[in-house]
């Protein structure tokens, strides 16, 4: 769960040698299970399940 405090042109991924990650975007909160490698998907389901209240919490405030 993040909520960005500055405007995202701050964001920057390319000031490390060897950057794990080219770019970023926001995406639904269920996107990433499906867009994982096969074999970490069940992990990240169950992240998501259990930070599911959190979730709608937020988006209750919102």
């Amino acid at each position: 769960m993040l909520k960005l405090l500055a405007e995202e042109d701050r964001i920057r991924l390319d000031l490390s040698g060897k950057p794990e990650f080219d770019h970023w975007q926001w995406v639904s909160y269920w996107y990433p299970v499906n867009q994982v490698i096969e074999f970490k998907q069940e992990v990240y389901r169950r992240a998501l399940k259990e930070l599911a209240p959190m979730q709608c919490e937020l988006e209750r405030q919102s």
